[in-house]
């Protein structure tokens, strides 16, 4: 699901220092002090939250064209209050330093604008999926998760009676929002439903329209 709107390469290409990081890199972790804001040119990257308990969120995944790092930034903030990684295998990802930052949204006014209305699509966005899981169980999450990912990896869907699914268990539940043990129960019940199986780091869907049937709870028996 994506949690941000686009914006133009052309304000910030001319910004910052662009660099190409590989796969997991880390940009910033959470408590690390705030320099400034990263533009996303191209890649995927994971934006994460750790609880007090030591859990880890998964809170979105921001892609080309994305800011990351605003929120701390006009919280005035001294720290991250979240981490981000590569997620793609590759991503270009261009710094701005916070001064810097602060002068550009001087000079382009309309940029400001642009810029709260994405920070306030994201707070909507991460406030339904809080809501999603006080009013869905675990089971229907992952379903519809797992829907999710067909529709965004096989837009042409329809054409297709079995799905592949690469996936890491401890991203999927935290997608999800129960532990990677939970996880593995859900995974047994919805086997047993013949809905999909797993090979190694694989999912492999063979019954969609009963996968759809979960994740709008409804009722499924064999």
């Amino acid at each position: 699901m994506k949690h941000s709107i686009a914006l133009p390469q052309s304000i910030f290409l001319s910004q910052g220092v662009l660099s190409e990081k590989p796969n997991q890199e880390l940009i910033f972790r959470q408590g690390e002090p705030v320099k400034g804001v990263f533009f996303i040119v191209n890649g995927k990257v994971k934006i994460s939250r750790e609880s007090l308990n030591g859990k880890t969120f998964i809170l979105w995944y921001a892609g080309k064209n994305e800011l990351i790092g605003l929120t701390s930034f006009f919280n005035a903030t001294s720290t991250y209050s979240f981490s981000a990684s590569i997620e793609s295998d590759s991503a270009s990802v261009l710094f701005i330093e916070r001064n810097q930052f602060k002068s550009l949204l001087t000079q382009e006014k309309s940029l400001k604008k642009a810029i709260i209305s994405m920070l306030c699509y994201r707070i909507k966005k991460i406030e339904n999926q809080t809501q999603e899981i006080a009013l869905t169980t675990s089971k229907e999450r992952l379903a519809k998760t797992l829907v999710a990912m067909v529709k965004q990896q096989y837009p042409e869907s329809k054409q297709h009676k079995v799905f592949e699914l690469i996936y890491k268990n401890e991203d999927l539940a935290s997608k999800v929002g129960v532990k990677p043990s939970y996880l593995e129960k859900l995974f047994v019940e919805l086997k047993e439903l013949n809905i999909l199986y797993r090979k190694h780091h694989i999912i492999i869907i063979q019954d969609f329209k009963t996968l759809l049937n979960v994740a709008f709870g409804h009722s499924v028996s064999l």
